[in-house]
């Protein structure tokens, strides 16, 4: 009996829990990338949004265009979900949104893979000096602005997390209760096995020591049926 059940366990559970985690992985990735990509998307449109708003105004010199940007800053209604700012070429944040100063007082990875990057983008995931996971998107003016050059939105990813654990909770418990069913149906698949091949054997040995009036009691229709009949008829 401990023989057929380690096979099973061995052979099909193992692989049934290696499938179950590799879907979980896979699952959890996509559904993390999907939520950190469709943020960043809404804050690369956000800023894209202003750009063009600047674009279709009255200003045509740099200066002018400054004081348009730090105007929209100023009058940002989005404030309890992004911080936005404006950056010069240091990469330092000249105002912002909230009109406090960022605990990063110098941008960061966005900032200097915008200038790198031929569409002018970047973006980063990083912790604050509170501890806090905010992610940061940062889009290089298509124009000159004065002593402007970037355009730099902030967000908590708080709540992204908060909905990704809620999502890992449910999945895990999809894949918990699909493991405890393949173990309930494998255990009782491996037990209507064991079982009648227990009594065959039982019943052999004692024909084995001379008792050949001993028959098994053959209830099955199937290949356990066919080796009991077999034993009985050879008896």
């Amino acid at each position: 009996m401990n023989s057929i059940t380690k096979r099973w366990v061995r052979g099909s559970l193992l692989v049934t829990i290696l499938m179950c985690l590799v879907a979980e992985a896979v699952f959890l990735y996509y559904s993390i990338t999907n939520y950190y990509d469709g943020a960043r998307r809404a804050m690369t449109t956000r800023t894209s949004t202003i750009i063009t708003q600047l674009n279709a105004s009255a200003a045509q010199t740099g200066e002018s265009q400054g004081v348009l940007l730090r105007r929209m800053v100023e009058q940002f209604t989005e404030k309890d979900k992004f911080e936005l700012m404006l950056v010069n070429a240091a990469g330092k944040p000249l105002v912002t949104s909230t009109g406090f100063a960022p605990d990063d007082s110098v941008a960061g990875e966005d900032y200097l893979e915008a200038l790198a990057s031929e569409k002018g983008e970047g973006h980063a995931v990083y912790r604050t000096a509170m501890g806090e996971k905010v992610m940061a998107v940062t889009v290089r003016l298509p124009f000159t602005s004065g002593d402007i050059v970037a355009m730099r939105l902030v967000t908590s990813l708080t709540l992204v997390d908060r909905s990704i654990l809620k999502l890992a909770v449910l999945s895990l418990s999809v894949a918990a209760a699909i493991l405890v069913f393949s173990v309930w149906s494998g255990m009782f698949f491996v037990r209507s096995i064991v079982r009648p091949i227990g009594e065959i054997e039982q019943t052999a040995a004692k024909m084995a020591q001379g008792n050949l009036d001993m028959r098994i009691s053959n209830k099955y229709d199937d290949e356990i049926g066919k080796l009991a009949g077999t034993i009985n008829h050879m008896a």
